[in-house]
């Protein structure tokens, strides 16, 4: 299947990009949406993090029947949530958790078995965390931030 991503950074589209996903948008262009469904869409599946104003788009670019899984808020709530173009295109709305134990345990498996590794921005002292804390802040890291005890 096709991949696409979304992010406020055209180094962050492009290492995605390079690493298997299809295509990327920058969400912080005006009606990204209508390019993502210009150029890929309609989707099938979107999967967010952030919630927030921009939540609508995601409706927007689903096909009937399509469906929206978020696990996370970190931009807030969704502003005057379009519910009728829910209803009228049959959009499914699930939230998620990190799951339950036998879950996680599934997770680690196919991590393993895959041979799954991801991106890793930087490895710190956890003297540095204040600073690690920082670059998520600005969202300047590329891929994730791994904090050493005792280094």
């Amino acid at each position: 299947g096709q991949v696409s991503v979304t992010s406020g950074s055209e180094e962050k589209i492009a290492m995605a990009i390079e690493q298997g996903a299809t295509a990327g948008f920058n969400y912080k262009e005006e009606k990204w949406f209508k390019k993502a469904l210009k150029e890929q869409g309609p989707f099938d599946l979107v999967i967010d993090s952030a919630g927030g104003k921009g939540f609508n788009d995601f409706i927007r670019l689903l096909k009937p029947g399509g469906k929206i899984v978020f696990y996370g808020a970190t931009a807030g709530m969704p502003e005057n949530l379009d519910v009728f173009r829910m209803f009228w295109n049959q959009i499914a709305l699930v939230g998620s958790t990190m799951g339950n134990d036998a879950e996680f345990a599934q997770m680690l498996d196919f991590i393993s078995q895959h041979q799954l590794v991801p991106p890793l921005d930087t490895v710190r002292p956890f003297n540095e965390v204040i600073a690690a804390f920082d670059s998520m802040a600005a969202g300047s890291q590329n891929g994730k931030i791994v904090l050493q005890f005792g280094v």
